[in-house]
């Protein structure tokens, strides 16, 4: 038989026995007098985090942008996952204070003023039956194209992680626990929120058990398998920003040419079947200390190019060095010199083929017509090449007359004088490098002696018929023409005028550089045209 107690008051202890069970049992009894002395304790501690459970008895899930409430004297807002503390109505701008987890409604606050009462007044709150989270987003802005690295996307985890991923200049977004791409052009973004996760024999019955796993999402690499383990995202959370741009229409005066059948972005394709494409890479390499008869390797060979500079851009004089274009190698000559020159020189060079396309994909694939016969490293380029034909520099509509108009004429003006130049026997000789396109008078200013006048050109120099004549083109260094002395015959009166015409070794090309609307960013910019030749390396 055993025994209980109950005290019946604070200040009184009546204790009534009665039976409690038949084994017995010891009870222990402790009591303080009134008048007994005492002591207060107090414990203080300083916590870092608050919790509260916003839909405690609810299963409900919380919508995101809904909450609101009061802790002390700040109110609270959730954004995305994240709370703000005493948002600014003007600037929309508040302070972190913490987090909310949509899925179970908890809330985990890190900033509130000290001192305050700890009871939170509800404001707002909705829930949702049937919230469906997603791994997988794909959607297209409002506006395309986009600018380059312009795209952001936040979002809420369904655990109230909070996401702010960028995209890269490839569009690619890489993130632990979000991955995927952005087509710039046409503004289509693709998101997979996942967890790269090994799987271990320890962790594999708790992911097969999960009602997303499939056998196929598992991938090896190495010796080890993985599985992308999703993160449940709220969609309503996704929000991106970008910048687009949009385009106005060109006057065609402006512009010259009819804008109307371009596209939008004012871009044209630059590849097209059967076009030539040349594959090229071009590199350099520094030559710190050239001497006369040195020789520098480009390390590698069959190069389409080679050509010296200076450590400022200067041009080395290409009658200083000689290239080995098959070998890969420069040599100074013995006329070298590094006067005016900047040290280091530096080698330019290229390795290049050019192929026939065969197929132009939209995407930027080209399938060509032959195999390259370079290595091309990453980097290089291909160039749309226009060809042009057998071009060669001539004289031609050579005549003379008897006095000199200043009028440009491709035919005679006047009656004709009995002085003429036998082109016939004598042909006037021209170089690809020298001759330009121009026409010419020859005018005399005694019976041997004339000056060379160009409708663009100007007055060039002064010749005689008693010698051959070769004026310089300054830019290249080589003759306009040659005169040769035997094809002169006699009676050429003072005022007397041979004409002739001159046709360039080159094609006729119009150029369009058209550059987008904006601030400058360079205080100068250039580009060059390049005029190839029976390039076959």
């Amino acid at each position: 038989m055993g025994f209980y107690t109950t005290p019946s008051s604070t200040t009184t202890q009546v204790i009534e026995t009665g039976l409690y069970n038949n084994s017995p049992v010891d009870i222990a009894v402790e009591y303080r007098n009134a008048a007994d002395a005492y002591d207060a304790l107090s414990s203080g501690f300083t916590a870092d985090t608050l919790k509260l459970a916003l839909n405690d008895g609810f299963v409900q899930q919380i919508a995101a942008g809904s909450v609101r409430f009061n802790l002390g004297n700040s109110s609270y807002t959730d954004r995305n996952g994240t709370l703000y503390r005493d948002i600014d109505p003007k600037t929309g701008s508040g302070t972190a204070a913490g987090q909310i987890f949509y899925g179970t409604g908890n809330v985990e606050i890190t900033d509130w003023n000290a001192g305050q009462s700890n009871n939170p007044v509800l404001q707002s709150l909705v829930t949702q039956f049937g919230g469906t989270p997603v791994s997988v987003v794909a959607f297209r802005t409002a506006l395309t194209p986009l600018r380059v690295q312009s795209l952001t996307i936040t979002a809420a985890l369904q655990d109230g992680t909070s996401i702010n991923v960028s995209a890269n200049s490839a569009g690619v977004i890489s993130h632990p626990k979000v991955t995927g791409t952005v087509n710039w052009e046409q503004g289509i973004v693709e998101l997979y929120f996942a967890t790269k996760t090994k799987i271990t024999s320890a962790n594999r019955p708790n992911i097969e058990a999960k009602d997303w796993y499939d056998a196929s999402m598992e991938y090896t690499e190495g010796s080890d398998t993985y599985i992308n383990v999703p993160n449940w995202v709220l969609p309503e959370t996704i929000k991106y920003s970008a910048v687009a741009y949009s385009y106005l229409p060109l006057s065609a005066d402006l512009l010259g040419l009819d804008p109307v059948r371009l596209p939008s972005d004012g871009r044209v394709p630059i590849f097209r079947l059967a076009d030539v494409i040349v594959v090229h890479h071009t590199a350099s390499e520094n030559w710190s200390n050239p001497a006369i008869n040195g020789s520098l390797s480009m390390g590698r060979g069959r190069l389409a190019y080679i050509k010296l500079y200076d450590s400022t851009g200067k041009v080395v004089d290409p009658n200083m060095y000689d290239v080995d274009l098959d070998l890969g190698e420069v040599t100074l000559n013995s006329n070298y010199s590094a006067a005016g020159l900047a040290l280091p020189l530096i080698a330019e060079h290229r390795i290049e083929d050019a192929a026939m396309a065969l197929d132009v994909q939209i995407n930027g694939t080209i399938r060509l017509n032959k195999p390259l016969t370079h290595n091309f490293p990453a980097g290089s380029m291909a160039s749309s090449a226009l060809m042009m034909g057998d071009i060669q520099g001539r004289a031609f509509n050579v005549f003379s007359q008897a006095s000199w108009t200043n009028e440009w004429s491709d035919t005679r003006i006047g009656n004709p004088i009995n002085a003429q130049y036998n082109d016939a026997l004598y042909p006037i000789i021209t170089i690809n490098r020298g001759v330009i396109e121009e026409r010419w008078a020859l005018i005399f200013t005694s019976t041997t002696a004339y000056r060379v006048v160009g409708e663009y050109s100007g007055q060039i120099g002064t010749g005689d018929i008693n010698y051959d004549y070769s004026p310089q083109n300054p830019v290249t260094l080589a003759p306009y023409f040659t005169i040769k002395k035997e094809g002169w015959g006699s009676g050429w009166p003072v005022g007397a005028v041979l004409r002739l015409e001159t046709a360039a070794a080159s094609y006729p090309v119009d150029v369009a550089r058209t550059i987008l609307q904006g601030e400058g960013t360079l205080d100068d910019d250039s580009f060059q045209i390049q005029i190839r030749c029976g390039v076959d390396r």
